[in-house]
């Protein structure tokens, strides 16, 4: 059986391996979701994780505060030496990156399998493709 979340809600799970913490996303990515997932990624920076993965596929949407959220927490991540990157989401949460041309800026992955993004699949910078 799928799990399921009612709508405004999000639920999170965290798979780590080797100092990689893949968050997977579950629901909506909201204001009201955001501190949650805020708190996990502070907590996983303390303890000492060397990248976190945002997984967006199993995101149905994402608002304003769920976008300002991502930018953000990539920032805090790198100036923190913690490698941040995404997992591109379904056609709803793609349609908010796409008008602001983040779709091309932010480190997104592709994946190898349904379960973990391949090693050296970062995309190139825009500027240098």
């Amino acid at each position: 059986m799928k799990p399921t979340v009612r709508p405004g809600e999000l639920s999170l799970n965290d798979h780590a391996q080797d100092g990689r913490h893949t968050l997977t996303l579950l629901g909506e990515l909201v204001l009201a979701t955001v501190p949650a997932v805020e708190a996990k990624i502070v907590q996983l920076r303390v303890d000492g994780a060397s990248e976190v993965v945002l997984d967006l596929r199993k995101l149905a949407f994402i608002d304003s505060a769920g976008l300002r959220f991502v930018l953000t927490s990539q920032e805090l991540s790198e100036g923190q030496g913690c490698h941040f990157s995404l997992a591109r989401g379904q056609a709803p949460t793609e349609r908010l990156f796409k008008p602001t041309a983040l779709i091309d800026k932010l480190p997104f992955l592709r994946w190898a399998s349904a379960n973990s993004p391949s090693q050296d699949s970062r995309r190139p910078p825009a500027e240098s493709r």
